[in-house]
């Protein structure tokens, strides 16, 4: 991820809520930082629901292994950037839950189509 918090000449200005302080956010590495966690949600989606394809999951039991794995891969997110969540996101809620309903469809998607190759084919 690239520090969205640096001055450039394509930053905006934003005053935080309770601070007295104006900080810059460079909009380019932050568009930057959510693509990157959008294509790991996106990755994660479709290695999930190939995998709930493939073991047969059908039901709610599906959507619960989506849930998991989606929880799983925020884990990992919030992980690589550590403590410095706020140097590259706006908060931690948008590294926690941005492309998760985005994902569901993907997931759907293949596990669906897995299932269908490895069980009724």
């Amino acid at each position: 991820f690239t520090d969205s918090r640096t001055a450039s000449t394509s930053s905006a200005d934003f005053r935080m809520e309770g601070d007295d302080r104006i900080e810059s956010v460079n909009g380019v590495f932050l568009r930057s930082n959510l693509s990157r966690v959008a294509y790991c949600r996106t990755v994660a989606a479709i290695l999930s629901g190939i995998c709930a394809g493939i073991l047969g999951l059908t039901g709610w039991a599906g959507f619960a292994f989506y849930i998991v794995a989606s929880l799983f891969m925020s884990v990992l997110l919030m992980a690589s950037v550590r403590s410095s969540v706020l140097n590259y996101f706006l908060s931690a809620k948008s590294v926690v839950w941005d492309g998760v309903l985005g994902g569901m469809f993907t997931f759907v998607l293949f596990w669906t189509l897995f299932y269908a190759l490895a069980h009724l084919f």
